[in-house]
């Protein structure tokens, strides 16, 4: 069974994939995990260095600048830039 981290690097292309073909086709599309805190602030920093080109670092302080609880759970901050630093 993949590690959390190897189920990240597949699934969040898809989630991108998937938002992106609904912004494209002019829906407007929610992101939002149970508590809205660190999976949902992983995909949107995710989407930050995919769409707009901000490195793995900026893109978690970004996230935590608009929702400062996001990505603060133990570990989260290491685990997302992990994360984020081998899927770009």
């Amino acid at each position: 069974m993949p590690d959390d981290d190897e189920i990240c690097l597949q699934l969040l292309p898809v989630a991108h994939d998937f938002v992106h073909a609904q912004l494209e086709a002019g829906r407007a599309t929610v992101v939002h995990c149970s508590s809205g805190k660190d999976r949902t602030g992983l995909f949107l920093a995710y989407w930050l260095v995919k769409n707009a080109g901000l490195s793995p670092t900026e893109a978690v302080l970004e996230v935590r600048r608009v929702r400062p609880i996001a990505l603060t759970a133990p570990g989260w901050w290491d685990f997302a830039l992990d994360v984020l630093g081998r899927a770009a």
